[in-house]
C-alpha cells in the first residue's frame, strides 16, 4: 500500500499554469483521485479556486469585456515559458471584476488592458482565461460538475442536458409555426 502512495505522491506537483493544473485534475481516472488532485491544487495555488468560481458562475466574474477571444495574435511559446502566468497577473485580472477600477476607462483602453494580459501569458492559459471570463469552464471540463459541490459551498450542479435539448425544440417549434 505504501508503494502505491509513493507513486501518486511523486505525481503531485505545483503547476505554473492553471490550464495545466486543470488538465491534470480531470485526467484522473477515478472521482476520489480527481477530488484529491483538486484539493492539492487549491492548497498549492491561492487564486486557483477564485478562477474556478468565476468560470462556473459561482461568483460574479469578470465583466465589461466582449465574449470570446479577442482578435489578437498570441505568441506560440512553449508551455511554462510565457512572460507571466494567470497567478502572477491576478491583481490585474481582478480589476475587471464588477466595480473594479478598469470600468472607469474607455472601452478601447479597457480592451487594450485585457489584450495585454492575454498576450503576456502562454496561449493555452489565455484560452483558459477566456473560458473563465465567458463562464464556460463546465463546457470545457464537464467532469468538474461532480467534484465542485465539495469545494464550493452551495454550488448547484447545472442541468446541461436540458439546455442542449431545449434549443432544438425551439427551432422545431419555430419551423412548425411558419408552415402553419
Amino acid at each position: 500500500m505504501s508503494l502505491d502512495n509513493s507513486k501518486t505522491a511523486n505525481t503531485y506537483r505545483k503547476y505554473r499554469q492553471l490550464d495545466q493544473a486543470m488538465n491534470w485534475i480531470v485526467s484522473a481516472k477515478e472521482l476520489t483521485e480527481m477530488k484529491k488532485r483538486f484539493a492539492f491544487v487549491v492548497q498549492s495555488n491561492s487564486v486557483f479556486l477564485r478562477f474556478i468560481k468565476w468560470g462556473v458562475g459561482a461568483e460574479p466574474g469578470l465583466t465589461g469585456i466582449p465574449e470570446g477571444m479577442p482578435p489578437v495574435k498570441l505568441e506560440d511559446v512553449p508551455v511554462d515559458m510565457g512572460d507571466t502566468t494567470l497567478t502572477t497577473e491576478f491583481r490585474k485580472i481582478s480589476t475587471f471584476l464588477e466595480g473594479g477600477p478598469v470600468h472607469n476607462l474607455t472601452p478601447f483602453r479597457k480592451e487594450s488592458n485585457w489584450i495585454q494580459i492575454l498576450q503576456g501569458v502562454q496561449s493555452l492559459e489565455a484560452k483558459f482565461l477566456t473560458d473563465v471570463k465567458d463562464k464556460k469552464l463546465l463546457e470545457v471540463y464537464p467532469d468538474l460538475v461532480d467534484i465542485l459541490p465539495d469545494f464550493i459551498p452551495g454550488f448547484a450542479q447545472p442541468d446541461l442536458t436540458n439546455k442542449k435539448k431545449s434549443k432544438p425544440k425551439k427551432v422545431i417549434n419555430k419551423v412548425s409555426e411558419q408552415t402553419n
